[in-house]
């Protein structure tokens, strides 16, 4: 999935992240073969320097912002998943 042109503007105007963490939107929800299960939100993070994004659910009631290096070993782990 690429990065839409909200997550190239939050990288705009945040200048020292180099990922990304959002909820996705229904559309990219959508997109997914298997959708989160019930008490599940899709969640997506996206790489700066290529716009590569992962994609996982996660708890409905989480709320959280991590910081670059816990994101990039995230993004890298659920990658490694796909192989």
């Amino acid at each position: 999935m690429p990065a839409t042109d909200l997550d190239h503007h939050w990288f705009k105007v945040n200048p020292s992240r180099e990922y990304r963490q959002r909820r996705e939107t229904p559309a990219e929800i959508a997109g997914w073969e298997v959708p989160p299960r019930p008490g599940f939100a899709a969640w997506c993070i996206i790489r700066r320097s290529d716009s590569a994004s992962v994609s996982y659910a996660f708890p409905s009631d989480a709320t959280w912002d991590v910081a670059d290096e816990e994101l990039a070993a995230l993004f890298e782990r659920l990658n490694e998943d796909k192989a």
